[in-house]
């Protein structure tokens, strides 16, 4: 018999697309294969957040606290309730629902490992589950947000405390995350495990011919030079300061495109008003078509990296970005803009990727000297490779989360 029944836990892992929840999604046959059964239990999304109204027509009808069938992933079933939209209802529907499903499962979890950040309203549902036997892993896939104000400040650190006090162990994904929860006051055991990378999927083009023919696949012209932003099209990842960027190095660089590949949330939410209508600006150029491009959510993110020329990420706020992981997988130069949670996870700047400010300016002018510098834009993407060949191994960060899971699983036994 396995020794962790692991259930994963979200507010919305499905059928929302995020960067944690795709991540989690690729460890889940190297859980299975190391023997840890896995289920996953998710809420319903906040309508606004779901990409398509085709994805709302199963569930947006039924009632709050319904158990709504849905397909399994990669083998794994997922359980889902329907919650309310927003506030202290829809946490206590998914605390409730969660216990339920911990006490009345067959599966009977174990172990619960959240991947989203933890909101207070779920504090009475830990000390609940913990009364029931389940050890908490909480997976801290993005840096917290900072208060500014003092009084918020301190209010929020104390909320937190109690979120995370019954909890047995906080992973995250880089030593700033692990930091800044120490600076908030939190005590509970933090671990530090890099997103694994898998390196046979993000892995650079084996020759010239190949990169020609995914080109052509893809549909981008070989002659063109490419820039890829992976992620959402939102103001955190700073897509339309990217685009301001690009439309500066135009000017003098009239062969180069621009590709991003994510999920268009300034078409979903209607409180990005402002922001849409800046995107809908700054991609008013000559030959738009042609020379931007959204794909949208695609299962094929690898060919996109591996056909571009450089990828790009100016996002304001950060755990360890797997887009540019993936990117220097495939040996492709990456320049980053300063985010709150860098650490050295990605590596060196100036050596294994190029920083600068997060501004337009700083942001053109260092794409414009990787662009330019054919031998400077090898280097960096050389030592990248080598850095997430050697460092990133998706192996290394599986055997490190089973081992935790092990540990809260036999602590309670």
């Amino acid at each position: 018999m396995n020794d962790v029944r692991l259930c994963i836990a979200s507010p919305s892992f499905y059928p929302v697309v995020g960067g944690s929840h795709t991540r989690f999604t690729r460890y889940l046959p190297g859980f299975q294969r190391r023997g840890v059964e896995v289920e996953i239990f998710t809420g319903t999304p906040k309508p606004k957040k779901v990409p398509s109204q085709a994805q709302l027509t199963d569930w947006i009808d039924e009632s709050p606290g319904t158990m709504i069938p849905t397909p399994s992933i990669s083998g794994v079933p997922i359980h889902r309730i329907r919650t309310h939209d927003k506030g202290r209802r829809r946490m206590r529907d998914l605390g409730k629902g969660l216990r339920e499903y911990c006490q009345n499962s067959p599966h009977r979890p174990n172990v619960v490992q959240w991947i989203s950040a933890l909101r207070p309203g779920m504090t009475p549902w830990h000390y609940l589950l913990r009364h029931d036997g389940v050890g908490l892993v909480h997976a801290l896939t993005i840096a917290p947000r900072q208060e500014e104000k003092l009084l918020r400040k301190i209010s929020k650190a104390q909320r937190l405390k109690l979120v995370y006090r019954p909890v047995d162990c906080v992973v995250a994904n880089a030593e700033a995350g692990r930091d800044l929860l120490r600076d908030m006051g939190i005590r509970a055991r933090i671990e530090v495990i890099p997103n694994g990378v898998d390196l046979e999927r993000f892995r650079p083009a084996e020759s010239l011919a190949e990169r020609q023919i995914l080109r052509k696949s893809l549909k981008i012209e070989p002659d063109r030079k490419v820039l890829v932003a992976v992620g959402t099209i939102s103001p955190r990842k700073g897509s339309d300061l990217l685009l301001e960027a690009w439309r500066r190095l135009i000017v003098t660089q009239d062969d180069l495109d621009l590709i991003f590949v994510g999920t268009r949330k300034d078409q979903m939410h209607g409180d990005l008003g402002g922001f849409k209508q800046r995107i809908i600006d700054l991609i008013d150029v000559p030959d738009a078509e042609r020379r931007i491009r959204f794909t949208g959510y695609v299962p094929n993110v690898e060919e996109y990296i591996r056909a571009a020329d450089a990828c790009v990420l100016a996002s304001d706020r950060e755990g360890l970005p797997n887009s540019v992981l993936e990117a220097m997988a495939s040996r492709l130069p990456v320049v980053v803009t300063r985010f709150h949670g860098l650490s050295s996870e990605i590596g060196r700047p100036g050596r294994e990727y190029a920083l600068c400010d997060r501004n337009v300016e700083s942001l053109a002018q260092t794409l414009s000297e990787v662009l330019s510098d054919p031998a400077h834009a090898a280097e960096l993407a050389h030592a990248g490779h080598h850095f997430v060949q050697k460092n990133m191994a998706l192996d290394r960060s599986i055997d490190s989360y089973v081992q935790i899971y092990r540990e809260a699983a036999g602590k309670l036994r």
